[in-house]
């Protein structure tokens, strides 16, 4: 399992221009409530992310994954987030798994207040 590095996020995604990186089957990246993660799926399928869950004391002790399925052709960056630290906390990282990895990079990017995107969805 690689270590991503987790990149500022500016208004409209500057800061995370040039620093997609490779995948591999499973990584991790900071724990935070204020990451996002950006994906470009250029692979020849569709990839479906499983972002690990840890089990719950409120859901009866049962961790329940975050699956999301990003097509194929995706030239422009799919951003997901945010994450539940309580919920995705694995020693302390967000653990992804990705079902392809050919074609596919990522930019975990972590989202400061003066990034100004906290202010624009809250007006």
């Amino acid at each position: 399992m690689a270590v991503l590095t987790t990149f500022p996020y500016g208004m409209g995604g500057e800061g995370t221009d040039g620093n997609f990186q490779s995948v591999t089957g499973a990584d991790s990246f900071q724990l935070s409530s204020m990451v996002l993660y950006g994906i470009i799926n250029a692979g020849a399928g569709d990839c479906t992310l499983t972002f690990s869950g840890v089990s719950q004391p409120d859901n009866f002790g049962i961790g329940e994954n975050l699956l999301v399925t990003v097509p194929n052709g995706a030239v422009d960056p799919r951003w997901i987030g945010f994450f539940q630290p309580n919920r995705f906390n694995v020693g302390g990282d967000i653990v992804v798994q990705h079902s392809i990895t050919a074609g596919v990079t990522v930019c975990p990017a972590l989202v400061s207040n003066d990034s100004g995107l906290i202010a624009a969805v809250l007006t």
